[in-house]
């Protein structure tokens, strides 16, 4: 081989009776990305196999593992099969007890079969989903099933729908939204609330049953208040009622959207309580040791590296507990 410069050194020449199997990662970046935006782009907790972004304040990273495929249809990105949310308590008190919310999905249904499940934390939780014919949206409360069904829209399999099922405490009823309408509402036989179910939002399946969906999804929505039927139909324009940043809005899912870029938060402040203490260093042990139960936002792993290398590991927690031992001044 042709080199430009000095031959290699013989501890690193390699035989050549012997045949060698490379691996490359591949990182997609802008034309325009600059030497800092290459370097961000490679850190390593950014790495999953594949992976949404929650444009949320909650910013959670959401793993689309196994069961979830997504592919381009009219130049956009859909999902089809199943997505867990790891919320791991983040979105529970959204959905428990007297609490408004909305749940809302935009999606193409590609078939009619007798469980077909858009969004769901539960059989004993609040599911979204469709029947044969039917829209079914219900929660879970004091014991018993509180369920609206309604007829689906003409021309439903095949075509995009909005489609959202609506938790109105302050009232204590129901509803159902599909293309612009409320279909219809139900008064509340209990006034109990939604029931902890114990499981996490799952768009395509019921995770506590199992069933799944035949459906593709282009986004998910969830809201901690009683949206409107004008409010909901707004969501799909230039100009939505709530923004992804709107403190009502708790999760907003969308494959085809650009998450905002931001800024650099405090270093070492994994937990985001615009601090930097022992708790920090516990919380961010937890995540590299990967225990489930360790919830470290976006923007708190950027905080976490504070080293700067792009590798959150146990190097960062020691800088944290020397600045706390004020062994050092800075972190960064």
């Amino acid at each position: 081989t042709a080199t430009c410069g000095p031959a290699t050194l013989d501890p690193y020449q390699l035989p050549s009776d012997r045949t060698y199997n490379w691996t490359f990662s591949i990182i997609p970046a802008d034309k325009t990305t600059d030497a800092a935006g290459y370097a961000e782009l490679a850190k390593p907790y950014r790495r999953l196999s594949s992976a949404l972004q929650d444009l949320s304040k909650h910013a959670i990273q959401i793993p689309t593992g196994t069961n979830c495929e997504m592919k381009e249809s009219n130049g956009r990105t859909v999902l089809s099969g199943s997505v867990q949310i790891p919320t791991q308590g983040v979105l529970d008190s959204v959905y428990e007890g007297r609490k408004s919310f909305t749940a809302e999905v935009n999606v193409i249904p590609t078939g009619n079969p007798t469980f077909n499940m858009f969004v769901s934390n539960g059989d004993h939780g609040f599911s979204l989903r469709t029947r044969p014919g039917v829209i079914e949206f219900f929660i879970f409360a004091d014991n018993d099933w509180q369920m609206i069904t309604c007829d689906q829209p003409s021309g439903w399999i095949g075509n995009q729908h909005q489609v959202a099922g609506i938790y109105d405490a302050e009232n204590n009823t129901i509803a159902v939204y599909a293309d612009g309408e409320i279909l219809g509402t139900q008064q509340l036989s209990t006034a109990g609330g939604t029931t902890r179910s114990g499981y996490g939002v799952t768009l395509g399946a019921c995770p506590e049953t199992g069933r799944g969906s035949e459906a593709e999804f282009s986004s998910l929505r969830i809201y901690s208040k009683a949206l409107t039927a004008a409010e909901l139909k707004s969501q799909n324009t230039e100009t939505p009622a709530y923004p992804a940043d709107h403190t009502a809005v708790e999760l907003w899912v969308d494959p085809n959207a650009e998450p905002a870029v931001t800024e650099q938060g405090l270093i070492g402040d994994v937990n985001l309580d615009d601090t930097v203490d022992v708790s920090d260093a516990v919380l961010l042990a937890k995540f590299v040791v990967e225990d489930a139960t360790a919830v470290v936002m976006e923007q708190g792993k950027r905080n976490a590296d504070c080293n700067g290398d792009g590798n959150l590991s146990g190097d960062d927690i020691v800088l944290i507990l020397k600045y706390i031992a004020k062994l050092i001044d800075s972190l960064g």
